[in-house]
């Protein structure tokens, strides 16, 4: 009995969706129908980074082949097979060490794959060697600059790339998905301009851990009537870096102000939150859904007044706190108290607070978890009964990680990590603590 195509193709791209390359790589010899659909989702996406398991003894630098080993193995594909490439839809490169930089920064190999993906989506490009877009390869630039006013491209990241050209915020603001890390700008010589005509697209999520002058700059430009930019009113998802100095307050409240249709806020809080931005939260956020943060333990108390005034909006439904513990832990147990003095109402579901502890010993000790055990344990004398009245009823749920490094950096990006996952809804392994009865 003949299967229908569409039931085969359905198929393939459910596997195609669980990323299982090899599975998808034996379906495209079963037979002739098979292998359209079979391409398609084998090379949807291509990462060029390392992918493999975290080195032991550098726990947030994963091992594996790098962009420039992976890439040549992509450009020699392009030389004999070139009709592939209207399969990929996101390409992902990102270099961990000198010699990848080199080759994806400075060979002509990167500029004639990015060249060949012509139907590009979604594209991140990044390097753990600061990236300076000056010191690039011409034709690298030419092609980037290309490739992000293209009105295909719905997705775009950067990181760690310094001195853009302030033109290419015209070309960010043609995206429905933005995220900035690490990046700075520099000014385009005042007789430039852009004859390129822009596919505008509703920026729906944008993400910008960048320093401030960074995001000052682009909402300068949202409100330019020379070069307008980036329309920010129907953005959905909003991940912010609060920053360290005294202008982030002015830079997140002008910034809400033009987010009212808001349906998750994410931010990292460094500093203590000014009681302004917790009112414009209550007035303006009304469609507010989601809202995370990560922080630290001196800064619990500025995160409960955060998240107690969001949770009394009438949308808000779920809220996260993610503390790293790396440092502070007792200041952490110090300022659990105040949140005793939550009280969620419909239709708010559940608070999740997350902590981050670091590894300490060896798994196979038999004291390894001590550590954890300790904090707990102190814990759950400094609750009252409300806090564990809320946990009983699922409205309130404790969680934690036990990351595998006590180096600051290594902790710090492995932390990011998780907490781009939960953003993106995708599932983590964490630890759910249990009060223990009485």
């Amino acid at each position: 009995m003949d299967v229908p195509q569409d039931v085969i193709d359905t198929i393939i791209d459910i596997v195609g969706q669980t990323d299982d390359k090899k599975t998808l790589s034996v379906l495209s010899l079963v037979c002739r129908s098979f292998l359209p659909q079979s391409r398609k989702s084998l090379f949807a996406t291509i990462h060029l980074t390392r992918t493999g398991h975290r080195n032991r003894w550098r726990p947030y630098y994963p091992i594996g082949r790098g962009v420039d080993i992976l890439g040549r193995r992509l450009f020699n594909l392009l030389q004999s097979s070139p009709h592939l490439f209207q399969y990929i839809r996101t390409l992902k490169m990102y270099a961990w060490s000198t010699s990848e930089f080199i080759w994806m920064t400075q060979e002509d190999e990167a500029v004639s794959i990015i060249r060949a993906c012509t139907r590009l989506q979604a594209f991140e490009f990044g390097s753990e060697v600061e990236i300076r877009w000056p010191m690039m390869n011409p034709s690298l630039q030419s092609s980037l600059e290309h490739l992000m006013y293209s009105p295909q491209l719905q997705s775009l990241t950067l990181l760690n790339v310094k001195s853009i050209p302030t033109l290419l915020l015209l070309a960010f603001g043609s995206r429905t998905t933005l995220r900035l890390e690490e990046i700075s700008f520099v000014s385009h010589p005042p007789d430039s301009e852009s004859t390129v005509t822009l596919k505008r697209d509703i920026l729906k999520s944008l993400s910008v851990a960048v320093p401030n002058p960074v995001l000052q700059l682009m909402l300068d430009h949202e409100t330019s009537q020379q070069m307008p930019s980036l329309d920010l009113s129907q953005l959905l998802v909003l991940d912010l870096a609060y920053g360290s100095d005294g202008k982030s307050a002015l830079l997140m409240d002008n910034l809400l102000r033009r987010t009212t249709h808001l349906q998750e806020l994410h931010v990292s809080l460094l500093q203590p939150v000014v009681s302004t931005l917790r009112e414009i939260h209550v007035q303006n956020l009304m469609d507010l859904r989601r809202i995370s943060l990560l922080t630290e333990p001196q800064f619990l108390r500025d995160a409960y007044s955060f998240i107690e005034g969001v949770i009394q909006t009438p949308s808000i439904e779920h809220a996260e706190v993610m503390c790293s513990l790396l440092n502070g832990p007792m200041q952490c147990l110090e300022a659990m108290q105040i949140w005793e003095q939550l009280q969620p109402r419909p239709p708010f579901q559940q608070l999740k607070l997350r902590f981050f502890l670091p590894q300490t010993g060896d798994p196979e000790d038999i004291n390894y978890f001590s550590r954890t055990d300790d904090f707990f344990t102190k814990l759950h004398s400094a609750m009252n009964g409300n806090l564990l009245n809320l946990i009983t009823q699922s409205q309130v749920q404790i969680m934690y990680d036990i990351l595998s490094s006590d180096d600051e950096d290594a902790f710090r990006t492995e932390m990011l990590d998780i907490r781009r996952r939960a953003i993106a809804r995708q599932r983590n392994w964490s630890h759910v603590w249990t009060p223990p009865g009485p």
